[in-house]
């Protein structure tokens, strides 16, 4: 019986020494990138002003701020029962969130 011929193997990663300094070259290579593009990123997400709202006349946000909050509610928006299977919402059930502080648990 014949032995089957296989198809070269095809891996992303080069074998061998020579193949194992290049992978980490290019491992450090992407980390590095990685680092500078987060500051860069990060740098400029600080620089943006980030107030929600309509800014008044002096470019100060919070300009309509003695606007009240009515919102529609339809009940033709709703449904009538529940049916997602990760988080059933089963009627009775009641949960509760708590947390120990330096005042104690709230």
């Amino acid at each position: 019986m014949a032995a089957e011929e296989r198809p070269p193997r095809r891996h992303v990663l080069r074998e061998g020494v020579e193949g194992a300094r290049k992978n980490r070259v290019i491992t450090i290579t992407l980390v590095v990138l990685s680092v500078v593009l987060g500051g860069v990123l990060g740098g400029l997400v600080e620089e943006i002003d980030m107030h929600i709202g309509p800014e008044d006349e002096n470019g100060e946000g919070d300009a309509g701020a003695d606007v009240q909050y009515e919102p529609v509610i339809a009940p033709s928006d709703f449904v009538t029962g529940v049916n997602n299977t990760h988080f059933p919402l089963i009627p009775g059930s009641m949960w509760i969130y708590e947390t120990k502080t330096e005042d104690g648990t709230e």
